[in-house]
Order: structure tokens, then C-alpha cells, then sequence
């Protein structure tokens, strides 16, 4: 190692780690476990480590799925993400056409084992280890069902594969802020996002830290919350407005339902007689819709629905900033 030379002795102290690792793993797999497991607090980056080699164990072996070992088990005990990440792989692969079939014939087999509330669907974290020696006897004795379900197995994981690299940039904040705070902090044009990346199938969000803090720092112009605030209501009526011109029964069901929750996000705000006026929301209250529909549409998975909204709140901004006279951005 260089005592000079941070940079390289934490790339060699890393190589030297993973290759421990594989060392460790290769041991693991002589003893019958697919990756090894330490007891103890793990890293981040062991953590994901170990959660690869065993999806690359049971890619290469669909079945062992159902075949954990109690060291296994405990991972995924302590690791939930990644255990519900197996939930959605094993809803997948029973979902695949022909999997009624597999599921048919694997719920009898059991049953006549005297499992009588067996669930193929379970979580194999979750599965004693009672019913996974039945389930691998079952498979032994089916070999059409185990290369069927093998099958639905290579889809279901390719596909949860590509849902997790699934992310949809939801605006919630108009990006024309995020240009005048480029410029009011001297940076170049593109450097602040205030949007929020959104993954509709894990629930993970994030945003950009740096800009986060750069909005708190300068943007504090006057009259800016009231022009937020109108914004974000106006959003709402445009997004409603766009979907009532379009022909909903011809569309998918996800619009009328994006549409039905758009307006119920609008009435919420509705006189409830005539003698009380609009009700005129705080820029939080309004900024709380707003980012729920938004949400809403991410969650649909329909890019389309997505873009609608992120456009909708440039384009009130725009308007927001008209009415309210003499307010400039500076």
C-alpha cells in the first residue's frame, strides 16, 4: 500500500475485500449455500452483495427458491426490501399464463401431504421447512412442472428487473424556479432539479440534495408562496380540464380514475353553499394536492398522465405569475 496515495490504497483495500469475499462465497458453495452470509452488521455494499449472489443462485436454479436455509431466511428477515422484492417475483411467475396448471396440480400434491392452507404464493422466506422438502419432492416427481415453472421464473425476474430500473420524473416545483435559482446562485443552466424521481413499483422516491438547499437559500423572494399556492390549484383545474376534452371511455381505465381523483382533489376546495367563496388554499396545503396527483399519475405508469401534470405546472406558473401584478422573479 502507499501511505501517499489515498485514492489508491481504498481501491486496493476494496479489491482485496471483494476478493475475500468471493473466497468466502466459493467456500459457501462447497458446503451447499450459494453465497456466504456473515453474522453481524453488514454493509451496504455487503448487503447487495450477498442479495446478487443468491438472485444469481436462484435465476440459475428457479426451484431452490423454496429451499432456504435458515441462514437465508434471517437475511432476508433483516433485509425487508429485498424480501419483498421475492414476494413480487413469486406473483409474477404465478401470473404467467399455464401457471394455474403448475399451481393446480402443486396445491393438490400438497394438500394430500396434509397441508391443507398451503399458499404457492406465500413468501418463501415464509415458507417452514416442512412444505419446502413436500414442494421439492413435488418437483422431483414433476419434471414438466419444474421446467414450466422454471420458465415463469426467468420471465418473473427479468420483468421485476425491469420494473426496478422503472423511474418517472414527477415536477413539483415549476421549472422556471429552477432557472432563476441557477442564476441567482451563479450556476450553470441545468444544475438545479427540483424535481422528484418516483419508481411506481418499489414506492422509492428521491430529490436532489444540493438543490434542495440552494432553494432554501435563495428562495426566499417576496410574493413567491402566494404565486406557488395559486399554481398548484390551477394545475388541478388544468389537469381536469385536459382530461374532460379527451374521450375517456375510449382511453384506459387508469384515466378516469387519474380523472375521478383530480376532481375530487378540486371539489375538496368547493363552497359547500353559495354564500361561501372558493376555498384559497396556504402554498403547503396547495402544494400537498398537488404533489398527491402527481404521485397519483406516476403511479398509474402512464408516461402520458406524468407529462400532463409536468407540464401543467410550467404553464400555470406562467399564468400564476400574470395575475399577480408587479411580481417578478428577481
Amino acid at each position: 500500500m502507499k501511505l501517499s496515495d489515498p485514492e489508491y490504497n481504498e481501491r486496493l483495500t476494496a479489491e482485496m475485500t471483494y476478493k475475500r469475499r468471493l473466497a468466502l462465497d466459493k467456500k459457501a458453495q462447497a458446503q451447499g449455500e450459494p453465497v456466504h452470509i456473515p453474522r453481524g452488521p453488514l454493509s451496504a455494499e455487503h448487503r447487495e452483495h450477498i442479495s446478487e449472489g443468491l438472485k444469481k443462485s436462484f435465476r440459475e436454479n428457479p426451484t431452490r427458491i423454496f429451499e432456504m436455509s435458515e441462514r437465508m431466511k434471517e437475511f432476508y428477515r433483516q433485509n425487508p426490501e429485498k424480501s419483498e422484492e421475492l414476494s413480487r417475483v413469486m406473483k409474477r411467475a404465478w401470473s404467467v399464463f399455464g401457471a394455474d396448471r403448475i399451481k393446480a396440480a402443486l396445491s393438490k400434491f400438497m394438500k394430500g401431504k396434509g397441508f391443507k392452507s398451503f399458499d404457492p404464493e406465500a413468501n418463501p422466506v415464509n415458507v417452514p421447512h416442512e412444505q419446502s422438502r413436500a414442494m421439492r419432492q413435488f418437483w422431483n416427481a414433476n419434471e414438466w412442472a419444474r421446467k414450466a415453472f422454471s420458465k415463469n421464473m426467468e420471465f418473473a425476474w427479468k420483468k421485476i428487473k425491469q420494473e426496478n430500473e422503472t423511474f418517472f420524473t414527477m415536477r413539483t416545483a415549476p421549472s422556471q424556479l429552477a432557472r432563476f435559482l441557477e442564476e441567482k446562485a451563479g450556476l450553470s443552466k441545468g444544475t438545479i432539479t427540483l424535481d422528484t424521481v418516483f419508481n411506481p413499483y418499489t414506492g422509492k422516491s428521491s430529490f436532489d440534495e444540493f438543490s434542495q438547499k440552494i432553494a432554501i437559500q435563495y428562495g426566499n423572494v417576496e410574493g413567491l408562496n402566494d404565486v406557488l399556492a395559486d399554481t398548484y390549484q390551477m394545475s388541478v383545474l388544468k389537469i381536469i380540464g385536459e382530461l374532460k376534452d379527451m374521450n375517456l371511455k375510449k382511453m384506459p381505465k387508469k384515466y378516469q380514475q387519474f380523472f375521478d381523483y383530480a376532481r375530487y382533489t378540486a371539489q375538496k376546495n368547493l363552497p359547500k353553499n353559495k354564500n361561501q367563496a372558493y376555498k384559497i388554499q396556504t402554498t403547503d396545503e396547495a402544494r400537498m394536492d398537488f404533489v398527491a396527483l402527481a404521485s397519483y399519475a406516476a403511479e398509474s405508469r402512464i408516461p402520458e398522465l406524468v407529462n400532463m401534470v409536468n407540464n401543467a405546472i410550467d404553464n400555470c406558473f406562467e399564468m400564476a405569475c400574470l395575475f399577480h401584478n408587479g411580481f417578478i422573479l428577481k
